[in-house]
């Protein structure tokens, strides 16, 4: 009889030591995320699926168009465009009036995303081509075939940024600078949001293979063009806007320096339904 009650005390002791140890090692808790979701403005939809998410959990956030306001994307961090790919998936109904995003909750996919619906007073814009030319005056830019006259090679950094210290990369260009020729960027998933109460910093930094090197920050309005020495900013009908910046290079021809003036024009164009919407 002693013996069973022993072992009875053995085996209840064991269990008042194991069952502490079963719940801080053998039961690791998930961590959550919390997600949130904006529209662009509320007049021009509504969004759903806000909320804490536990880790490995499915996120479905859905977005409707109000007033006829068609969809055009979504933007995560209200930086960065959001394509299907391994990680997101979009269904835009053929109307471009609905959307559903879905991810898995994790580290990565957590904080703000915002649903962005056609809007006339702010445009989200995106880096779609530049050229260099000698005479901002001339006719028509000429196609990227062309084998017009070679001002520079080297490459152009264009970044963009909400604050004068905090900038991020919207486009790296690296190649032959040839006078007139329009090229056309590979679309960034970089996107500045300028309204009419906010404004953005367009920095671009040119290196010409002669280790010339210029740095010019420009801050952009939505609406307003500005012009100084150097730079001009021009807003056009169709709500792109032109950066247009004119410096000095140096060209070597046998033993005869050529100081020559050239202006770089960037185009930024703003999203649109027709150009986004996955149906």
């Amino acid at each position: 009889m002693k013996t069973k009650t022993r072992t009875k005390n053995l085996f209840l002791l064991l269990l008042i030591l194991l069952v502490p140890m079963l719940l801080l090692f053998g039961c690791e808790e998930l961590s959550t995320f919390r997600i949130d979701v904006y529209v662009n403005e509320n007049k021009n939809g509504t969004v759903y699926g806000y909320g804490t998410y536990t880790e490995g959990e499915t996120v479905t956030l859905t977005a409707n168009g109000l007033n006829g306001n068609r969809f055009i994307t979504w933007v995560y961090q209200n930086k960065t465009i959001i394509s299907n790919n391994s990680t997101y998936t979009i269904a835009t109904s053929e109307d471009g009036l609905n959307s559903t995003l879905t991810f898995i909750a994790s580290d990565a996919t957590a904080d703000r995303y915002t649903a962005v619906f056609e809007d006339d007073s702010q445009q989200y814009y995106t880096l779609s081509s530049y050229k260099f030319t000698t005479d901002i005056n001339s006719a028509e830019p000429l196609p990227e075939e062309t084998t017009e006259t070679l001002i520079s090679g080297g490459s152009l950094n264009v970044m963009i940024g909400e604050t004068i210290t905090s900038f991020r990369e919207l486009a790296l260009i690296e190649g032959d600078f040839r006078d007139k020729v329009t090229t056309y960027v590979t679309p960034s998933n970089e996107v500045m949001n300028l309204s009419y109460t906010s404004s953005y910093y367009i920095r671009f930094s040119l290196t010409q293979g002669s280790g010339q090197s210029q740095i010019r920050t420009l801050t952009v309005t939505l609406g307003q063009d500005s012009s100084t020495d150097d730079v001009n900013l021009i807003f056009n009908q169709d709500n792109s806007f032109d950066v247009q910046y004119t410096f000095q290079i140096t060209t070597q021809e046998g033993e005869e320096e050529i100081v020559q003036d050239v202006t770089l024009i960037l185009n930024f164009t703003p999203l649109s339904y027709q150009e986004t919407t996955i149906v």
